[in-house]
């Protein structure tokens, strides 16, 4: 069954990220030392980020040589289906393979594009690595090609040398080629390391095209030893030190300094010191700068922290450097209240308070006044923070200005975060309003199916909008779908539908992988692309499945298959419906449906003596509602039509919460009507009518509900 999640794509999405982490405080000094007395709200911000980066990290996979080699070809194959296209078309093919023994051997690791108008294979990449002495790295040649061209267009080459220079452990030059100069030098760069095989010392050079040697371009230390942890880094321009970064920690400090350098003079210095006592806890952190006409550092804030016995109460003074007098002035006064959990087994806090600072004539130095901001925190029984509630001097008064709520699971033996909700003030009408939420559906093992994110504005209106689903399959393949928030028509509306991981099985044990991926352009237009990899020299073919119909519906597939010689294998379909056909020589699958409920059918693709075989299941376009629903709905509302995409019918199903006069029309996108679905008084419950859209064109449409006061809109989108 398809399945629904959501994933909003904004090219700012990791910038409205860090507004929603700093809107829930209310200055960059309130969070640094929330971060610090409080571990679980610096540990609420990085699972905020995780739910983005989950949402948006690529995977980078490097092919590395094996040792148990075998003169079997690795090989993938790709195809792809625009806007327009009636049928896959191909894309490119790789093919990986070893020749030699397990001490001397060379890896090939190729890539060819399919050009349609010359009806051939041309090649895109080519690859070759030559190993020796038990597998380590000689050099890497790659010649890379344009589109329908034989001859390429650059080349690089990666070289580690048997003896590394300069007495280094290990040294990889690369060098590069153009059809105008031939291969010229490019950098090269040295690696130390130590007795673990970690990185030490790592030295980097690029070529002068004038003199032809080798200049320094970086050096980087890293410093491994008990309680101890540190790097160094040196950056140079033209072989002269243009920046350098030096970080360490250990358990009695934390220090970081960054120095940057004009025409080889020193032009910025900052420096950042923590000292940290023997129960892990800040002493006092202090910042400074460079004073380019003293030439050296001078202060800039520190912040001093005290400590009570029982370590319920911690206080800290924060103080700013007047270059005028030379002195650190007091600016900010903090105290954190704490108490032991029980259930955390450790302390925690349990409120943060803010004290403001003027100055006095009297005294004739700043001194402590009222609460300028507080915070406070609540926890479960076992500790994890469930709520902080901000608050801030408002028209003289100390208001809440904001409040974030989090909720937790125990999953395999530890807490996850599920929920977190942020409300943040509207200084327009000084209410608070839900302005950003996150959640995370867990199964009982651990895994997360679906991912929310949202952001809102102060009158209610979802500003940003993103929900992913993840399930597995019944092949043991799994499925993710995106929606993402179309501002328009103001709903979550499909983006993509991916499916990976499908292992397709044959005989002797051979299989392949598959993995599909359709998206949608913002008008509804539908784009697609797969892909399968295979061993041991058997072909693949891909799974269809599974496949939506109707009574009456048309199905047109042609069945592509391949092997790990470019050429396509011979396939066969067998469990076919009775009143179906297929071609072999075109490969072509037609079928008007004329039965319910059929049994899967049996795509076979044949290489000589080896074959694979695939299981094409269809989805009949059937709609359940569950018996609670069934018999108490809750409320009124309008659900999404199956199956979608749908070709030509589909179900939508309503409920009401009362006995309603109901419309239920369906439009194009011009907004002309097309079908009437209801037009009748229905009583309270659930409903569902098919729609049959076989007169009408392949895209877009939209469904709208209207019963009594309430309205409701959703998308479909029909694919023949």
């Amino acid at each position: 069954m398809v399945l629904i999640t959501v994933l909003s794509g904004v090219a700012s999405a990791q910038q409205q990220v860090d507004k929603q982490i700093n809107e829930k405080y209310l200055s960059p000094q309130h969070k640094a030392f929330l971060y610090q007395v409080s571990p679980e709200m610096k540990n609420a911000d990085d699972w905020v980020r995780a739910q983005y980066d989950a949402a948006n990290k690529i995977k980078r996979t490097i092919d590395k040589p094996k040792m148990a080699l075998s003169t079997d070809t690795s090989w993938g194959y790709s195809e792809a289906k625009a806007v327009l296209d009636s049928m896959y078309r191909a894309q490119t093919f790789s093919q990986r393979y070893y020749d030699g023994d397990t001490t001397n051997f060379v890896y090939y690791n190729n890539e060819y594009q399919w050009h349609a108008d010359s009806m051939r294979w041309d090649p895109k990449r080519l690859q070759t690595s030559y190993y020796s002495e038990g597998g380590y790295g000689d050099s890497t040649v790659t010649w890379f090609y344009q589109y329908g061209s034989n001859e390429p267009y650059i080349g690089q080459k990666n070289i580690a040398p048997k003896e590394p220079s300069e007495g280094a452990d290990n040294e990889t030059i690369w060098v590069y080629w153009d059809p105008t100069n031939g291969w010229a030098s490019g950098s090269k760069v040295l690696y130390w390391t130590n007795d673990n095989g970690w990185d030490t010392l790592r030295k980097s050079y690029n070529l002068d095209f004038d003199t032809k040697e080798y200049i320094l371009d970086s050096i980087q230390r890293n410093f491994y030893e008990e309680d101890y942890y540190g790097s160094e880094y040196e950056s140079y321009q033209n072989g002269e030190l243009y920046s350098w970064q030096f970080q360490v920690e250990t358990p009695e400090y934390i220090r970081s300094e960054y120095k940057y350098y004009y025409d080889g003079e020193l032009s910025s210095w900052n420096y950042e010191y923590t000292k940290i006592d023997g129960d892990g806890r800040y002493i006092y952190s202090i910042s400074k700068e460079y004073d380019s006409e003293t030439m050296e550092l001078v202060g800039e804030d520190s912040l001093h922290f005290t400590y009570k016995d029982d370590d319920t109460l911690t206080e800290a003074m924060g103080y700013s450097w007047d270059s005028d007098t030379e002195e650190w002035v007091l600016v900010q006064a903090y105290n954190s209240y704490q108490h032991f959990h029980e259930g955390a087994e450790q302390f925690v806090s349990d409120s943060v308070v803010i004290f403001g600072v003027e100055y006095d004539e009297e005294a004739m130095e700043n001194m402590i006044t009222r609460v300028e901001i507080k915070s406070e925190m609540d926890y479960d029984e076992v500790g994890n923070q469930i709520e902080v509630r901000n608050y801030s001097i408002i028209n003289d008064t100390l208001r809440m200005a904001g409040r974030t709520v989090r909720e937790f699971q125990e999953i395999s033996g530890y807490q996850a975060q599920t929920k977190q909700e942020t409300w943040v003030r509207d200084f327009a009408t000084g209410e608070l309003y839900l302005g950003s939420l996150y959640e995370n559906i867990y199964t009982s093992e651990g895994a997360i199916t679906v991912r929310k994110n949202f952001s809102f504005s102060a009158a209610g209106d979802t500003t940003y909008g993103t929900v992913e689903q993840t399930e597995t399959l019944g092949d043991g393949a799994t499925a993710r779908v995106t929606f993402g928030w179309d501002y328009t028509l103001k709903e979550l509306v499909l983006k993509s539908f991916y499916i990976y991981s499908r292992r397709i099985t044959g005989g002797e044990g051979n299989s392949f992988n598959q993995t599909s991926n359709i998206s949608f352009d913002s008008f509804g237009n539908m784009s697609a692309n797969r892909s399968m990899s295979g061993y041991n020299g058997h072909p693949g073919v891909f799974n269809d499945g599974p496949i939506p119909i109707e009574m009456g519906d048309t199905v047109s597939i042609f069945v592509s298959a391949m092997s790990q010689d470019m050429t396509i294998p011979e396939v066969e379909v067998s469990n076919m419906p009775s009143s179906a056909t297929f071609d072999p020589e075109t490969r072509h699958f037609f079928w008007i449906v004329d039965e319910e409920s059929p049994a899967p059918m049996t795509y076979k693709a044949i290489r000589g003596e080896k074959y694979v075989t695939a299981e094409v299941e269809f989805l009949a376009g059937e709609f359940t509602v569950s018996a609670e629903e069934n018999t108490s709905p809750e409320r009124f509302q309008l659900n999404q039509n199956y199956p979608n995409p749908f070709n030509p019918a589909t179900v939508i199903s309503y409920q009401l919460g009362v006995n309603s006069q109901v419309s239920l029309k369906v439009y194009n996108l011009l907004g002309q009507e097309v079908a009437t679905l209801v037009n009748s008084r229905m009583s309270a419950g659930v409903h569902q009518v098919k729609f049959d859209a076989s007169q009408l064109a392949s895209g877009v449409y939209i469904y709208r509900i209207e019963a009594g006061s309430f309205t409701q809109t959703k998308k479909m989108m029909l694919i023949k």
